[in-house]
């Protein structure tokens, strides 16, 4: 009984529930005419359904956005991060100055991320 206390997902703040709704509004106005279906999403996110897209957006979100699924959902919705997230967006923002600042060797790497924020 206790592992499937632990493994109960955890509530997701104020925070992640704006950026989830924000994320469905984006969605909702510019999917069909994108092309763009939950499915496609899902299956890009790594998942076999629409529900692993579905699972980030809305008021009922079960899933709080990380930096791999918003960058997901901003490349297919063809919208910048900080549209929908401005705290990832912020975070995508310090890791891009880190690596530019180092001369990483991921730096073309992290060319295209920044581009997928603009």
């Amino acid at each position: 009984m206790e592992f499937v206390e632990n493994c109960r997902m955890s509530k997701l703040t104020q925070e992640q529930i704006e950026d989830a709704v924000r994320l469905k509004r984006i969605y909702s106005l510019k999917a069909k005419a994108l092309g763009v279906t939950q499915e496609a999403i899902g299956v890009a996110l790594g998942g076999k359904t629409q529900s692993a897209a579905a699972n980030y957006m809305g008021e009922k979100a079960k899933n709080a956005l990380n930096i791999k699924a918003a960058l997901v959902f901003a490349r297919m919705l063809d919208c910048g991060v900080d549209e929908f997230s401005p705290s990832l967006a912020k975070q995508i923002d310090e890791m891009a100055r880190y690596y530019l600042s180092t001369k990483h060797p991921d730096f073309e790497s992290l060319v295209h991320v920044v581009k997928l924020m603009k």
